[in-house]
């Protein structure tokens, strides 16, 4: 599927524990869905190579942390990470100053730890 065009990707419920350098190919992708799988890690050069991508759906994962190259994906305008084990976010979040929704619910931050400065179109913050 590497190769493809494609616009969406939606992989949901399928056991993946990882997201592997592959999906960086993926750069026509605009919408990626990867929810209640098993993922615990992202590579980092996975979101180096979403560029264009505007919703990431990640929720009920594992995950306890997300790449810091997630920040470099300037038009993700839909992050939703809620229902894993995240305890810290990347800290140059506010570089995603694109970003409308973000759902954090439940997870393991302290809101004391949370740098969400930058983030000027935020609409939803769950």
């Amino acid at each position: 599927i590497c190769g493809l065009p494609l616009k969406q990707l939606l992989l949901d419920a399928n056991q993946l524990m990882e997201v592997q350098d592959e999906f960086a190919r993926l750069t026509s992708l605009t919408t990626l869905s990867l929810t209640n799988n098993a993922i615990r890690k992202i590579a980092d050069a996975v979101p180096r190579g979403l560029t264009l991508l505007e919703s990431l759906f990640l929720q009920r994962n594992e995950m306890l942390t997300l790449p810091d190259s997630l920040t470099l994906v300037y038009r993700l305008h839909t992050l939703d990470v809620s229902f894993n084990h995240l305890y810290t976010l990347p800290h140059d979040m506010g570089r995603l100053t694109g970003l409308v929704r973000l759902r954090l619910a439940y997870n393991d931050l302290e809101l004391s730890s949370m740098t969400l400065d930058g983030l000027v179109l935020l609409e939803e913050l769950l």
